[in-house]
């Protein structure tokens, strides 16, 4: 499967069409046609269409919303993605959200759940536990352990710890909200988290990737930029 790059848009040659905008369906982003936009008299008093300022305000526009014009400029998935929407007939005919710009995939890679990775000690520490005195062991990092403390995990080294405890990896719930905005190591590192939005429509997911100068995770709305094994 191949993800279609966004159109590329150079100085004063900017034409309002969009060719080959693309959406989602089923994993799979596909070239849809073009638009030419404006196809509704201007409002009047100087006013924008809803879609226009949708998308100059950085909202996430959606299909269905009365535009002017293209929308190449919003952001989607949390601020990590670009929304891309076409006008035609006055409203937003199609409406996709692509991955960063700097995305390495050219397919739509299979990525495993957070599970193990929200049961590292470093992210694990003050979630909650239920056996008292508990203790466990990570795998990925083999200096460092946790124990059940008060109700909650408190990690740090694993110094007297005994032998045979059971793995901190194998605790992780897998939701985004125990990664989101925290250290990473590995850029482009992805994983599917076990939240997805009620209607199951945009499976969330994170991956590790540059922020204000070092790696972190981010988080949102993934898009089927990347599934599940």
């Amino acid at each position: 499967m191949v993800t279609h790059a966004p159109p590329q848009l150079h100085g004063l040659g900017l034409r309002r069409t969009l060719c080959a905008v693309v959406v989602a369906a089923g994993g799979l982003l596909a070239a849809v046609g073009c638009s030419e936009g404006y196809d509704v008299p201007p409002l009047p008093n100087g006013e924008m269409a809803i879609g226009d300022q949708l998308c100059q305000a950085d909202m996430e526009p959606g299909q269905g919303d009365v535009c002017t014009k293209d929308c190449l400029t919003a952001t989607c998935a949390s601020g990590t993605g670009r929304r891309i929407c076409t006008c035609e007939g006055g409203v937003f005919l199609q409406c996709a959200c692509l991955p960063p710009a700097d995305w390495p995939y050219t397919d739509v890679p299979a990525a495993p759940y957070c599970d193990r990775l929200t049961g590292q000690p470093r992210y694990l520490s003050t979630e909650n536990c239920v056996s008292e005195g508990q203790q466990c062991v990570s795998s990925t990092f083999p200096n460092q352990g946790c124990t059940c403390a008060m109700g909650k995990w408190v990690c740090g080294t694993n110094e007297g710890y005994a032998p045979g405890v059971r793995e901190c990896e194998s605790i992780g719930n897998g939701l985004q909200a125990l990664l989101k905005d925290r250290p990473c190591d590995t850029q482009w590192q992805l994983c599917v988290s076990r939240d997805y939005n009620p209607t199951g429509t945009a499976p969330r997911g994170c991956f590790c990737n540059m922020k204000a100068g070092r790696l972190v995770w981010q988080c949102g709305g993934t898009n089927r930029w990347w599934r599940a094994p």
